[in-house]
Parts: C-alpha cells; structure tokens; sequence
C-alpha cells in the first residue's frame, strides 16, 4: 500500500502545480499582459492542463483505493468529495469557458471577458477549495482509524 500512498502525493502534487498554480499564473498573465500574448499562453497551455487533468484522475483512484482501508464514509473524505466536485464544476463551467472566450476575444470584447465578474469570484472559490481538500488529507479531522 506504500506505493500507492506515494503515487497518490506525487499525482496531488502535479494536479496542484498544474491547475491551480497554472490557473492563478494564467489569471495573472490575462490581467497584465498585451491581447497577443494572453492569446498565446492561453491556446498553448492545453496540454499541461491535460496532465493535470490526467493527474486528478490518477489522485481520485489513489485515493479511493487508499479510503477503502479506512472507509469511504469518514467525515473528512465526505467534504474531501464533496470539494473535488465542487472544484471540477468551477473548473468546467466557469474557468475553461471563460479562458477560451477570452483566448478568442478580439478587441473591446478582449476587455470584457478579461474583466468578467463571476470567473474573477471563482477563483477564490477554487483556490480556497483545493486549499480546504489540502486541510482536510493533512489533518483529517474526526477521522477513526
């Protein structure tokens, strides 16, 4: 079982790196950068958002696998559930559209979606999210072992 708890920390890590850390250092660049150059981060970062994606794949496997030991119903892995949903329906419906419109923006309409409310909320929402998930596998409050 060791193999599978290091593959797990690994595959989280490379998920948190890619994701979020890709996200926030993409919010960044669309906030101060030229239209040109957001365009071209934004239409190339695709493959490392896929490994990400891949790597959560990996992290919910892992870590299912790993719950079974201790049971799937501890109130920790519930909210730890419950917040990977929470930041997959941010990261589908929110963030991925509004990095995409915004890729395809031309001009006035490059300003608008740059400054879009709701994807600028989410953020925090996300990062606060995966930050939480972080909390609850370190701590894991109220767990019985």
């Amino acid at each position: 079982m060791d193999w599978i708890l290091w593959l797990h920390i690994v595959a989280v890590l490379l998920a948190f790196a890619l994701l979020p850390g890709l996200g926030l250092t993409m919010r960044f660049i669309a906030a101060t950068c030229e239209q040109q150059t957001v365009r071209n981060v934004f239409t190339k970062v695709g493959t490392l958002l896929n490994i990400g994606g891949g790597a959560i794949g990996v992290t919910v496997i892992t870590g299912l696998v790993l719950a079974a030991k201790i049971g799937f119903l501890q109130p920790w892995l519930i909210a730890t559930y419950v917040l990977v949903v929470l930041t997959g329906i941010l990261a589908n419906t929110i963030d991925a559209p509004w990095a995409k419109r915004l890729a395809a923006a031309e001009g006035a309409t490059f300003d608008a979606v740059r400054k879009e409310s709701l994807p600028a909320l989410a953020i925090y929402l996300y990062l606060a999210a995966w930050f939480a998930i972080a909390w609850l596998n370190i701590v894991k409050p109220g767990a019985s072992t």
